[in-house]
């Protein structure tokens, strides 16, 4: 297979059916007690410093490492580990995460074999792609690549070899590996006839989806509640009056309405992605009259429409419900 972040960031669809039993109620339950918590903690004692001395923290940067260190031990149980250390496999991470941000807005993508068509386009492209091979930014991103995957195989290897071992098979409807509650453990015992390679792709897929994107939620959620001390109050009131000191479980977080009403603000008025990218399969016409080809990316501005005057993407009735929530201002 060729080594290409297109496979990685642009590829397929995870399995929908194969995944969604996986996340029932019992694994929330668990990996709420046993992820989130542990590593929410973990990140609480590493502020901890910062607050007796008063010194700036970089949140943006502690939610990103928060969530990688929740979906790693989520989807894999493997510890990135990332709040309190640094590795290879890390680097690789976010050298990957940073490569399909900059390609996302590429102009020309040079790096992607043969995107045109057109044979003058096309021998132009080839040369690129020579040149690719020698240019430190692919050279890095292509590696950073080969590190997850090689990581991520090895992890799918070790843990069918364990399930085949134990003659593990999924004997309940919210089965959960008790040593082990992951979503790869759950996928392998399902003994569904699936390759390696698909399973790893579908793994990755769900690492990029889940793990940028709530750190980005985390970031602007702080920020906006930073910036309305009446709400954040609120906030502070509900998390102590339904928790009273001790840590969350999962019927406790389904109890905390305002801070979710909270974080649904902050996720309309600051979506991540701010803009979605999608490739045309067939010719088709888009409302107003716009013509599409095979081929054709079309960029959605998600940014423009959560905030659309014409109430596009709100009822005035929701409006008014959100208007109480943190830093609304629509």
């Amino acid at each position: 297979m060729k080594c290409s972040l297109v496979l990685m960031f642009e590829g397929k669809l995870v399995r929908r059916r194969a995944v969604v039993p996986s996340l029932h109620k019992k694994y929330l339950s668990i990996i709420v007690e046993r992820v989130f918590c542990r590593c929410a903690e973990q990140m609480v004692e590493r502020l901890k410093p910062s607050l007796v001395n008063g010194s700036a923290v970089n949140m943006e940067e502690k939610f990103s490492q928060l969530t990688l260190d929740v979906i790693g031990l989520a989807l894999f149980n493997y510890e990135f580990d990332s709040l309190t250390t640094n590795s290879p496999v890390i680097d690789a991470v976010y050298n990957a995460f940073k490569e399909a941000e900059l390609r996302s807005t590429d102009l020309l993508p040079y790096w992607k074999e043969g995107y045109s068509s057109d044979s003058f386009c096309s021998g132009i492209t080839s040369i690129i792609n020579a040149l690719c091979k020698v240019i430190p930014r692919q050279i890095k991103a292509e590696k950073a690549v080969s590190i997850i995957r090689e990581t991520v195989e090895e992890l799918i290897a070790k843990c069918r070899e364990i399930v085949e071992a134990e003659g593990e098979r999924i004997n309940e409807e919210e089965y959960v590996n008790d040593a082990d509650p992951s979503i790869l453990r759950f996928l392998l015992a399902s003994r569904e006839e699936v390759s390696s390679t698909q399973l790893r792709d579908d793994l990755l897929s769900m690492l990029v989806a889940g793990h940028e994107t709530n750190g980005s939620v985390l970031t602007w959620t702080a920020y906006l509640l930073s910036k309305d001390p009446s709400s954040l109050g609120k906030a502070h009131e509900e998390v102590d009056r339904i928790l009273q000191g001790r840590l969350p479980t999962y019927e406790d977080i389904k109890n905390l309405k305002f801070l979710a009403r909270c974080i649904n603000v902050s996720m309309r008025l600051y979506p991540h992605p701010p803009v979605l990218l999608r490739r045309a399969q067939v010719d088709d016409v888009l409302p107003g009259n716009y013509k599409v080809s095979p081929g054709q990316d079309i960029m959605i501005s998600v940014y423009n429409i959560h905030r659309s005057a014409e109430g596009l993407y709100m009822k005035l009735s929701e409006r008014q419900t959100a208007s109480t929530s943190a830093a609304a201002n629509p």
